[in-house]
């Protein structure tokens, strides 16, 4: 848990202080705000270099994980555990060297296959409807990402770049991103009569969420060329799609994590949230495959559960929602914080 709470600060950092902002532009800004973006652009930068250490460590703990528990059946764990330490190690790769457009498209179609087996093994299982078309919208979302990546690598081919068009898939992947949003928010967040307690819960998820998806949405709208965190050409359907994304995407995340039973679901959460979109750099398609597998293969322990049933080693007559939960976490009671 430790791992995944450090690498989750982390990738909050870097998600406002380096991927928001752009790079410091001196001569495009006041006095004043020159130092101030520089600084943040450092911490920043900082900040992905050591979340991305830790996204790749994560990922190999997770893949032993699952090759240790048999979280899935034989052929699905073992084709899942050689997907997550190829992409690890693909990862380091990209960090340590300066890898090409085929490398860049290789590690996106195969964390898009992860996601893609991850998720069909999620819809088949036997949940609610609704966490079902979460895993399509959100895997179809991820489908547009990856179309919009490879074609941006082709673009200098001549003949097949006039016959794609990475805009039309970015925007069916913000459409999508909303539909998976909403669908996640009814699947994951139960708000039942919890008290006073319960309450000031959802009012801090619902101030917290609003804000981050109000500032966002004020950044593209009113700031000026240097601070705004889209590209000059996103229009205001554009903005309104991924501020209502955002603010959907942020709610169903604080809700669970303010939760200490569906802590490990808000994580997952959350790092679908900081992966963003569309994904561009290898970092944010590693902790997106960690979100999902932490989402739609993790299970969700109901209070009581949570309090009373410790954690057991998952057999091999377990289904895999039921031994998912191991991945990442320690041997302690799931109601306790580790």
């Amino acid at each position: 848990m430790g791992l995944l709470r450090g690498l989750t600060f982390l990738a909050v950092i870097e998600a406002f202080s380096h991927r928001l902002l752009p790079y410091p532009n001196v001569t495009a800004l006041p006095g004043w705000l020159a130092p101030v973006q520089v600084s943040f652009s450092q911490a920043g930068s900082l900040a992905f270099h050591l979340a991305f250490l830790l996204a790749t460590a994560a990922l190999v703990h997770v893949a032993s994980r699952v090759v240790r528990d048999r979280v899935w059946s034989p052929g699905v764990n073992g084709f899942l555990a050689t997907c997550l330490f190829c992409l690890a190690t693909l990862g380091l790769a990209a960090a340590a060297l300066e890898p090409g457009p085929l490398h860049a498209v290789s590690f996106t179609l195969l964390s898009l296959l992860t996601l893609l087996v991850v998720g069909m093994q999620a819809y088949g299982a036997p949940r609610s409807m609704w966490r079902g078309t979460f895993a399509v919208t959100y895997s179809a979302a991820i489908v547009c990402s990856a179309a919009a990546t490879i074609v941006r690598f082709m673009e200098n081919g001549p003949e097949t770049a006039p016959l794609l068009d990475d805009g039309a898939a970015r925007a069916a992947g913000e459409i999508l991103l909303l539909v998976a949003s909403a669908a996640g928010f009814i699947a994951f967040v139960e708000i039942g009569t919890q008290g006073r307690r319960g309450r000031t819960r959802v009012l801090a998820s619902l101030l917290l969420a609003g804000g981050v998806a109000t500032g966002f949405a004020s950044l593209c709208l009113i700031a000026p060329p240097g601070l705004s965190p889209l590209a000059p050409e996103a229009g205001a359907v554009s903005i309104w799609l991924l501020s209502c994304a955002l603010f959907m995407a942020g709610l169903t995340a604080l809700m669970n994590l303010f939760e200490p039973w569906r802590r490990m679901l808000g994580y997952g959460l959350l790092l679908l949230l900081l992966a963003g979109f569309p994904l561009r750099l290898a970092y944010h398609q590693l902790i997106m495959v960690l979100g999902a597998i932490l989402v739609l293969a993790a299970p969700t322990a109901e209070p009581e559960q949570a309090v009373e049933a410790p954690v057991s080693r998952p057999s091999e007559t377990q289904r895999p929602e039921e031994a998912i939960l191991a991945v990442g976490t320690s041997r302690e009671e799931p109601g306790r914080d580790a």
